[in-house]
């Protein structure tokens, strides 16, 4: 699912903001979104299987005040219960 789509689905979770002639949709409150991803196979003879989970934070303006630095996504990555990588520095 696109952010698009994820707005125009909930949008009772967002409000749209302007500055000057820039206008986004932020949400009201920062949203914490999982993903996971399983995926198995065969590797010779053995099963294999590596899971992943994502938790996407995306924030809102009580959280992150500043219109500019907006849309604002955090993801941290888990590869089967062990941390893996963050985006965006933080």
């Amino acid at each position: 699912m696109s952010i698009g789509e994820l707005i125009t689905k909930y949008p009772e979770l967002f409000e749209e903001h302007s500055e000057a002639n820039e206008y986004k949709k932020i949400p009201k409150e920062t949203l914490n979104l999982i993903l996971e991803i399983q995926v198995r196979y065969r590797f010779g003879l053995l099963p294999y299987k590596i899971r992943d989970s994502y938790k996407i934070e995306w924030g809102s303006l009580k959280n992150y005040p500043d219109f500019k630095d907006h849309p604002i996504l955090n993801c941290w990555n888990t590869r089967d219960g062990h941390y893996v990588y963050k985006l965006n520095g933080r």
